[in-house]
Formats: structure tokens, C-alpha cells, sequence
């Protein structure tokens, strides 16, 4: 929810209560139409063994519970998704998939920064005549672009736990229960970090990291690649924010994330690894 809404509450674009349950009618909807695209990557790198998927579920809980006390935006895709690769390292595995999902995971938030910066830099060029009509095209196209990204998630993200859990009506039903009351009631802490703490964040700077992010994980999940929108967001966000002149940011949160975004998918495939041997 931090990921897919932080620039809509950070650029004061609609109130934060408000766009916590607009972002998660948002997951609700991706769930719904677009999660059989990762069916084909669960089975590709979980085994069906219900114990080995509890194992690694659990394990994913751990891991968010430590990035929740560090109020660092972690990436359930890269946890879930390292666990699936321990278990196919430990198999002697190493197929197409796994080599498409890393260099995706190298390309994306890295085309996320620099197309941000360079939309960001077209965008300083602009030359609005009448600024007010300017600045409402732009509250709505982040409003759009942040259901967009919302939506996103719930394809790829939740559609990789949806494809785990298995598809049914209880399943949906307990999917929706659970991104309502995670989306209103435990995501302020990492909402804060990502909407406020990096720098003052402006309409064109949560316009362009929702654009660019929505649009990388779009087309990660058409191929059935698990992509963090934590990744593409947040570098979108340092992106766009680098261009503008004034350049102020605060490096120690971000520090931190970068961090996580390191250890959180080793974490994983070391679990997975041992998860073979239980």
C-alpha cells in the first residue's frame, strides 16, 4: 500500500484515509482479473508440497515483521520469490525463468530511475500557461496512475500468494478481508517513509513514479515475471526527485531500504535452501 499510494498522499492529492481504501479496491481488482498470470511461476518454482509452502510463508512473515519494526518498504515479491529459488538451487535447477526474473529484477528499478529522471527533466522544460488547470490534469492523472500501480500489485504481488493459496471463492473472499484491514490499519508507518520522508514530494514527482512503476510492472506480469513494485516506486521517486534543482533528499532512509532490498531475497533463498532438508 506505501509503494502503490505514497505519492498520492505525499503530493496531497487526496486525504490518506481516503487512498488507502482507494488503493486497496485497486488490489482487489488485479487480484481478480490479472493473478493467472503467476500461476505459471509458482509451480515453476515452489514445490507442491503444503508443508515446504507453510514453511515459506512463514518464513515471509518473519521477514516483514523485521521490515515493519524498520519501517523499510520490503518486497513480499523478492522474499517469496528467493524462496522459491533456494528450493531450485537446492535442486540443482536453474531454468530460463529464474534467469529472465533476475535480469529483470537488475533492469527494472534501474530504467525506473532514469526514465523518471528524464520525464522529470521534459516535464521542467514545460512551459503551463495556466498553472491551475495544469495542476488539476495532474492530481488526476496521479489519482489514475496510482489505481493503475494498486492494480498492478494485485496482478503480480498478491496474484504470486493467490496462485499459492489456490484459486477459490473463500480464498478470494479471505484475500479481499486481508488487503482491506493490511491496507488501512498497518500500512502508515512504511506510507509516511515513502510519502514524506525521502523529500517533499510534488504533483510532477508522484505523477512520474507512478507512471513509470505501474508500467514495468504491467509488463513483468503479461510475462508472468514476479517484479517488486517496491523497487521500480521507490526509484522512481529517487528519480524524478534527483532531476528537480533543489536535489535535497534524505539518504538514511533510503540507505536502509536499499539494504533490505539486498538481504530480504538472500534471506529467502537460504530458507528455501534449508526448507529442503525439514
Amino acid at each position: 500500500m506505501s509503494i502503490a499510494i505514497g505519492p498520492l498522499v505525499g503530493s496531497n492529492t487526496l486525504k490518506k484515509d481516503f487512498s488507502k481504501l482507494f488503493g486497496a479496491f485497486g488490489f482487489i481488482l488485479g487480484l481478480y482479473f490479472g493473478s493467472k498470470f503467476m500461476d505459471v511461476t509458482f509451480k515453476s518454482l515452489f514445490p507442491q508440497s503444503n508443508m515446504y509452502i507453510l514453511l515459506g510463508i512463514s518464513a515471509t512473515i518473519l521477514i516483514f515483521i523485521i521490515a515493519q519494526i524498520a519501517r523499510a518498504p520490503l518486497s513480499l515479491t523478492m522474499v517469496l520469490t528467493g524462496i522459491g529459488f533456494g528450493y531450485t538451487f537446492s535442486k540443482g535447477i536453474f531454468s530460463t525463468l529464474e534467469i529472465k526474473i533476475i535480469i529483470m529484477w537488475i533492469i527494472a528499478p534501474l530504467s525506473g530511475f532514469y526514465f523518471a529522471y528524464i520525464l522529470m527533466k521534459f516535464y521542467n522544460m514545460l512551459k503551463i500557461k495556466n498553472i491551475w488547470r495544469g495542476l488539476k490534469i495532474i492530481k488526476i492523472l496521479i489519482i489514475i496512475f496510482s489505481f493503475f500501480s494498486s492494480f498492478t500489485l494485485g496482478e503480480n504481488t498478491l496474484g504470486l500468494l493467490y496462485s499459492i493459496a489456490g484459486f477459490s471463492t473463500v480464498n478470494f473472499i479471505l484475500f479481499s478481508i486481508s488487503i482491506l484491514i493490511g491496507s488501512y490499519f498497518l500500512s502508515e508507518s512504511v506510507l509516511r517513509r515513502i510519502g514524506f520522508e525521502f523529500y517533499l514530494m510534488r504533483y510532477s514527482t508522484g505523477l512520474i513514479s507512478s507512471i513509470i512503476s505501474s508500467i514495468l510492472v504491467e509488463i513483468a506480469t503479461i510475462f508472468g515475471i514476479p517484479l517488486s513494485n517496491t523497487q521500480t516506486m521507490t526509484l522512481g521517486i529517487v528519480g524524478s526527485g534527483y532531476a528537480l534543482k533543489t536535489k535535497i533528499f534524505n539518504l538514511k532512509p533510503l540507505k536502509k531500504i536499499f539494504v533490505v532490498w539486498i538481504i530480504s531475497p538472500l534471506l529467502g533463498i537460504l530458507f528455501g535452501f534449508l526448507f529442503t532438508y525439514i
